[in-house]
């Protein structure tokens, strides 16, 4: 074979000796590799199983193929089109994975779990950001290593599917970038699922925006991983915002409720939504979906899953009874065979949190005369939860990221509602029965009588209305004493400037933004220093980098100001929101910015808002009285 000696042989008898394959006209294609080359071209390995794909062909929204090569070791030869049975790489695709399957086999694509987390540690002084995307494209090359950021103990985690996995990647990373990490304290990765049927109600309506989605959560059984469906007639929600909908739910990894790890087995199925023709926007179903889910399952009752070992034990018939007592100390269930006389099979499955390493406590119980055998089993439910929450302290109702609650509108001004609140302000009324289900009312039909329809023309034109009745103030002693009243001073707290940098380097009149970028923002962050210098105050200024591939933010400090570059996923909004939430109670806060989501999301915190309009005629006024106390 490495000679290329005797090949053809081999495939023209494989073609006369087997019976071919009869293929789908759909197109289908299994990739199973994806592979970076050293000028960061991104190649993804596939097998075609139905249909013909062509040059130019799209496989979905976001993806058309480049380039099809037929691979013959390192070197490849250029085709226009690949045929069922061809294995090929494809250049252009951005999006696919490893193990993504496109066609009639969607189904089969296999399901890959990853349970153990660990700390990435590198060097002091390497490039964290250079090395967090050489992670991400490993990640994509082996979808079952999975990488998360945590923001409050700012460190770098990497999900595996076991310790075996360790040694690879260290070495890798080490061979594409020169830095030498090392994977520590690993953890299981635990699951959360529910126990009863329940529905979710999510509402977002700051002003100018709206969407209100009903989810039905059902419980699954054990490995079946999340199913979303739509049960909705396109009458009640549009067929496209269904969609959404259902994109939404797919895009994000929904955390519990317990100690905030991913959920799982659960079936989410749309029941109902509300949107408006003019006022609702995508991100809109965006923010309703994910706090359907959240109100769903703080409504449940939720349990906690952890990973499990199937294992197999050959052990002598006189150490049996210590490892026998052993593995009940750990959790495990287990049947015993006899093998030989005096040769015994322990067959059965424990917690990998208490049976890490045990190949070496089986050496150490058998006098290493025992052998094992282990394989990943799935999650089940955990025998510590308790223990296990309070060990964790996880807080659904302080995760900003993942609020359970809604947001209604009052008066021109939005508002929170928490969870357990939510049901009685929807616009979509549910009446539930014994059986926890929703049962939406049907329209009826009144009448009206002639006494009702005299009082509703007597409200309309007025004539009901009641006379004015004066009402005299009452007249204050001037020798009346206050000494009685306890007059509270108000702590007058330090003002904390938050500016949509982007907001305001839009509103400049002579079109910096556009002729010169890179001027204009600088332009920003000197009238920002400038202003906060005058008056005082500390100010943060933050640009949205949402669109970039940075996961973790970037903050650039002074004495008196402070620019953050959001993180990638994150818009400005969401970091001023979680801000202001944040620093309420420390500072009186004034947040810049035109965009009227935002200064409706912060005016429920306190915040005093200020348009970007607003702040640069003040900024001049502080300008002009500079110049003149200079003169």
């Amino acid at each position: 074979a490495l000679k290329n000696e005797g090949i053809n042989l081999l495939l023209e008898g494989l073609d006369k000796y087997t019976e071919k394959k009869i293929y789908p006209q759909e197109l289908g294609l299994k990739f199973f590799k994806v592979n970076y080359e050293l000028d960061g071209t991104r190649i993804c390995y596939c097998k075609v199983t139905g249909g013909k794909l062509n040059v130019k062909d799209r496989i979905n929204e976001e993806d058309k193929v480049d380039q099809i090569r037929l691979y013959n070791g390192q070197k490849y030869d250029l085709l226009s089109s690949a045929h069922p049975g061809m294995i090929v790489g494809l250049k252009g695709l951005n999006t696919i994975m490893a193990y993504d399957v496109i066609g009639d086999d969607e189904s089969k694509k296999p399901t890959l779990n990853a349970y153990m987390n660990y700390k990435v540690s590198y060097p002091e002084g390497a490039d964290s950001n250079y090395l967090l995307k050489q992670l991400q494209m490993l990640s994509q090359e082996d979808p079952t290593i999975k990488i998360s950021y945590q923001e409050q103990l700012k460190e770098l985690r990497l999900s595996l599917m076991g310790k075996i996995k360790i040694e690879v990647i260290e070495n890798t990373i080490f061979e594409r970038t020169g830095i030498k990490i090392r994977l520590e304290e690993g953890s299981v990765l635990y699951k959360e699922t529910i126990i009863q049927e329940v529905n979710g109600y999510g509402h977002f309506e700051p002003l100018k925006h709206y969407a209100e989605v009903h989810l039905k959560l059902e419980p699954l059984e054990r490995g079946e991983g999340l199913i979303f469906e739509s049960d909705v007639s396109t009458d009640i929600l549009s067929s496209n915002w269904q969609k959404l909908i259902l994109t939404h739910l797919q895009e994000k990894q929904h955390i519990g409720v317990l100690t905030g790890s991913a959920i799982t087995d659960i079936k989410i199925t749309l029941i109902n939504g509300k949107g408006h023709l003019k006022h609702t926007d995508g991100g809109d179903f965006r923010e309703a979906t994910n706090r359907a889910v959240r109100q769903g399952l703080k409504t449940a009752e939720s349990i906690l899953l952890e990973p499990f070992y199937d294992f197999r034990i050959n052990v002598k018939s006189e150490y049996l009874s210590k490892l026998l007592y052993d593995l009940e100390i750990v959790g495990a269930n287990f049947t015993i065979e006899q093998v030989e006389e005096d040769l015994m099979l322990v067959v059965g499955s424990g917690p990998i949190r208490k049976m890490q390493n045990y190949h070496d406590k089986l050496l150490s119980l058998t006098s290493a005369t025992g052998k094992m055998i282990l394989s990943f089993k799935g999650y089940d439910i955990c025998a510590d939860q308790d223990e296990i929450v309070e060990e964790i302290g996880y807080d659904s109702e302080n995760d900003v990221d993942n609020p359970t609650g809604s947001i209604f509108i009052s008066h021109g001004a939005g508002f929170y509602v928490p969870y357990n609140y939510v049901d009685q302000y929807l616009h979509i009324k549910p009446q539930r029965n014994t059986d926890f289900e929703t049962i939406y009312s049907a329209t009826t039909r009144s009448t009206i009588t002639d006494e009702e329809l005299k009082r509703v023309t007597a409200a309309a034109t007025g004539r009901n209305k009641k006379e004015k009745i004066m009402i005299r103030k009452k007249r204050v002693d001037d020798n009346e004493s206050f000494s009685k009243t306890n007059i509270v001073p108000k702590i007058k707290k330090p003002y904390l400037l938050i500016v949509d940098g982007y907001n305001l380097m839009h509103s400049y009149r002579d079109d910096r933004a556009v002729f010169n970028f890179d001027g204009a923002r600088d332009k920003v962050i000197n009238d920002v220093a400038s202003y906060a210098g005058y008056r005082n105050f500390k100010a943060i200024v933050v640009f949205d980098a949402y669109k970039t591939d940075e996961v973790i933010s970037r903050k650039i400090k002074s004495d008196t100001i402070e620019i953050v570059y959001t993180k990638a996923n994150e818009t400005a909004d969401a970091y001023i929101e979680k801000k202001v939430h944040q620093s309420k109670n420390k500072y009186d806060i004034i947040v810049v910015s035109s965009d009227f989501a935002i200064q409706n999301m912060v005016l429920g915190d306190g915040a005093i808002r200020k348009s970007s309009r607003e702040f640069m005629l003040e900024l001049k006024q502080l300008n002009d009285k500079a110049k003149e106390y200079l003169k």
